[in-house]
């Protein structure tokens, strides 16, 4: 038998380039035109967020700073806006900010409890600081600290924020309540070091000395000067009042029962504190006096 060989009948489809349908070249302008659009659109957009002035920050406001200078976080806050981001767009566009990189700056140069960065505006931005709360001024010779309710170093305050004058009897620390605050100014005698971040006496003592200048503004008159320790963690305090007679207090005990104590002593016992040089409230009941 006679064999015929097989047919491949694949369908296949032959074009010619010269010949091509006019659809499909509209398709294909179209495509391109779409393409050369989006590009347009793409590199506008770029460069109306990126390099436009619609957004820049032109206002940098600070709130909550006491012991932060102020020129000290428009300094960080400027650093950051010359830096690019994503390596196209300039910081000084608000939408391209990056508020964290300048909050966790300015609280690892200062000891803050926290910083807010937020956008108030098209232009504006607002640098809100919360500093820790200061418990007590801590004064060693011409020098003087902010410490925290710790009892850490948390500040160094501006020479000028307090006066220290020497007299005869001793050294009267003159403190100008609008500069430093009315905080209780407590001068260590034993001339030790301070370092900011690191503990300068004890938490008791601290919270001893706001109880106690607490107690004494609502209990009695008497018009303090400062307070002084001989040792920074010794569990006394000394106050040095402007008549020129001293209180010694045990801070192990509560601050405003030794207050009452003082009261009733000098209404009732002490009626003439021209010639009054001290009193000693260290040991309970107690009571001594010249």
């Amino acid at each position: 038998m006679k064999r015929f060989p097989k047919k491949d009948f694949q369908k296949k489809k032959f074009k010619n380039p010269f010949f091509q349908k006019k659809g499909s070249a509209a398709r294909s302008t179209w495509a391109k035109l779409y393409i050369l659009i989006m590009s347009l659109l793409f590199i506008g957009g770029v460069y109306f967020f990126g390099y436009s002035n619609v957004f820049s920050i032109t206002r940098v406001q600070v709130e909550g700073n006491q012991r932060v200078g102020e020129e000290t976080v428009h300094s960080i806050v400027n650093n950051q806006l010359a830096h690019r981001r994503f390596l196209l767009f300039s910081q000084k566009n608000i939408l391209f900010f990056k508020a964290d990189a300048v909050a966790q700056q300015l609280e690892d140069i200062f000891l803050i409890d926290s910083v807010n960065i937020k956008r108030t505006g098209l232009h504006s931005i607002t640098v809100t600081i919360f500093e820790k709360t200061s418990g007590v001024v801590w004064a060693i010779g011409n020098d003087q600290w902010y410490l925290d309710q710790d009892g850490i170093a948390i500040d160094k305050l501006d020479p000028n924020d307090l006066v220290i004058q020497s007299v005869t009897d001793g050294t009267d620390i003159i403190r100008p309540e609008l500069t430093s605050g009315n905080y209780p100014l407590i001068y260590d005698q034993s001339g030790s070091d301070v370092q900011i971040g690191s503990s300068a006496t004890s938490d008791q003592l601290v919270h001893f000395m706001i109880g106690l200048s607490e107690a004494l503004q609502q209990q009695t008159t008497i018009d303090v000067s400062h307070f002084t320790v001989e040792r920074p963690y010794l569990p006394e305090v000394a106050m040095i009042t402007k008549d020129g007679f001293a209180v010694y207090f045990r801070v192990d005990d509560q601050p405003a029962l030794q207050v009452q104590t003082l009261q009733a002593l000098l209404q009732q016992k002490i009626h003439d504190q021209r010639n009054l040089q001290y009193i000693d409230l260290r040991f309970g009941e107690r009571v001594f006096y010249k």
